[in-house]
């Protein structure tokens, strides 16, 4: 996995990268790129000038206001983004600790598209499916490797991520 993050702030790719040095090998070794995102200006630039995403996927992330996605991973360029600007935190511990859960979440689908699994799914997320997108298997699935990998390594992701106290993201206030 490569990174970049230009949010040191929130995330650096130091960080990044000994959270995700946790996993397992097989999801280390897949072939992704994660993007974290500075603000919500950046993807507006990335949509005018150099869009790799379904236009469809913009206007979710950046105008829906019902269901505003954290992260997305796209199998066909191998790379997982993620958009810390849609958390509706102020505090930045809560925020990196958001970003990192997502960052697991989104990993997870990347090995599900290694794996062929759940293929026949390919809802995108929008106002009027918010029910039916997170039902979906991929959906749960990605929840609960996130949720318990977190929850087993919360102590280590607390000092990598400089976090003083703990705090525990389920995947319910995502």
């Amino acid at each position: 996995m490569e990174f970049t993050s230009r949010c040191p702030s929130i995330i650096n790719r130091k960080q990044l990268r000994e959270c995700v040095s946790l996993l397992d090998q097989e999801y280390i070794t897949l072939p992704y790129h994660i993007y974290i995102y500075k603000n919500r200006q950046e993807l507006e630039r990335e949509r005018n000038e150099t869009p790799n995403m379904l236009d469809e996927s913009y206007k979710t992330i950046l105008e829906n206001k019902a269901a505003v996605p954290i992260g997305i991973c796209l199998d066909d360029i191998k790379m997982i983004k993620i958009f810390p600007f849609n958390l509706d935190d102020t505090e930045s511990d809560a925020i990196k600790c958001k970003v990192i859960w997502n960052v697991f979440h989104e990993i997870r689908h990347a090995w599900q598209y290694s794996k062929n699994m759940y293929t026949e799914e390919a809802l995108i997320l929008s106002p009027e499916n918010i029910k039916d997108y997170y039902d979906q298997n991929s959906e749960r699935d990605a929840n609960l490797f996130a949720d318990e990998f977190y929850k087993n390594k919360v102590s280590e992701l607390l000092k990598i991520l400089e976090i003083n106290r703990g705090i525990l993201i389920q995947s319910k206030v995502l």
